[in-house]
């Protein structure tokens, strides 16, 4: 049995990503056995004929399941972060994507910090009963090796996403007054460096606008995104949006603005560039591994990205381009049993 272990995984870009693989295997007819997280139940994709065990995100009810079947599993892949829980005789590869885990000290916010150390140790205790760590970035890749001593041949960088081809990019009409910044409230996100700063500038030009996705889950941040709509700033908050919600808005707006100081990937830095976005980015090396972005800031500094957006309005940029290839099918040739 060859089993995809996808618990934990329920919203945000991992949620993407987990449609995007399972899309994937299952086009590709690869035999395999789901563990999906109970909250995603009736909300990814088709499933054909492939059995799923849906679980609720429990260190024991995942223990269970392993100690249960660890005779017939064949080869795992875990797809969200953890390592399996035991020991197993087969090839284990762990896809890790959460690097909250591997810079906790340097959390925006004290909660945060200390359940990502938490975590962190959870996920480091288990790392013998993975055979290779999967990362999406060289960045990553070097964070592990500095932070928990992983040794260099157990990592192999293996990013994917969804390909996306315009047929004709020439008619694409981009608005570039339209930024766009796809990416919830989390404090790492920097949206209110991002809010200060368009703030400014859009004192100086009241027909700019800014659209944002920030889920429910951020009260006082949708609340301040209101006040600033009725003192007439045209900021926008769309709520959390799927990929294909949020074609339009892609299609449309001419400037993307990514202001986030941690990712493992920055899945939307990889969509804009497909949609042939002028990128305004932190100045960060996990940036410079995902594309080549048009203009680069400080995301701490507001009068950093103050000056960053005045200057999106006064030059002509040119869209970015991504540099990460898709290795989709390289990960699912992996995942057969030879």
């Amino acid at each position: 049995m060859i089993l995809i272990d996808c618990l934990h995984i329920n919203n945000g870009g991992g949620k993407i990503l987990l449609d995007v693989l399972i899309d994937n295997i299952e086009s590709a007819g690869l035999e395999v056995h789901y563990i999906l997280d109970n909250r995603v139940k009736g909300n990814h994709p088709p499933i054909k004929s492939n059995p799923i065990t849906y679980l609720e995100a429990s260190f024991f009810k995942r223990r269970a399941f392993y100690k249960n079947n660890k005779n017939i599993i064949s080869k795992v892949f875990c797809f969200g972060n953890i390592p399996p829980p035991i020991k197993l005789s087969c090839d284990v590869y762990t896809y890790f994507q959460n690097t909250l885990y591997l810079v906790y000290e340097s959390g925006l916010n004290f909660k945060l910090a200390i359940i990502n150390k938490l975590k962190s140790k959870i996920v480091r205790l288990l790392s013998s009963n993975t055979s290779e760590w999967w990362v999406q970035t060289d960045n990553v890749k070097k964070l592990m090796i500095d932070r928990w001593g992983v040794e260099a041949d157990r990592i192999k960088i293996y990013p994917f996403y969804q390909d996306i081809v315009l047929d004709d990019k020439e008619s694409l009409q981009k608005d570039f007054q339209k930024y766009l910044y796809v990416s919830n409230g989390h404090p790492h996100k920097m949206h209110q460096n991002l809010i200060e700063a368009f703030k400014r500038v859009a004192e100086d030009n009241s027909s700019l606008e800014l659209f944002l996705t920030i889920s429910e889950q951020y009260p006082l941040l949708i609340e301040q995104i209101n006040t600033l709509q009725s003192e007439g700033y045209k900021i926008w908050n769309l709520g959390w949006k799927s990929r294909d919600e949020l074609v339009d808005y892609y299609m449309e707006a001419g400037i993307f603005v990514f202001p986030s100081v941690y990712e493992s990937l920055g899945l939307g830095l990889v969509e804009a560039s497909q949609f042939d976005m002028v990128i305004l980015a932190s100045d960060l090396p996990f940036v410079k591994n995902v594309v080549e972005a048009s203009m680069y800031f400080d995301p701490n500094s507001v009068d950093s990205i103050e000056m960053c957006l005045r200057q999106s309005q006064e030059l002509k940029l040119k869209p970015s381009k991504t540099l990460l290839p898709n290795t989709i099918h390289e990960m699912l040739e992996r995942l057969k049993i030879n």
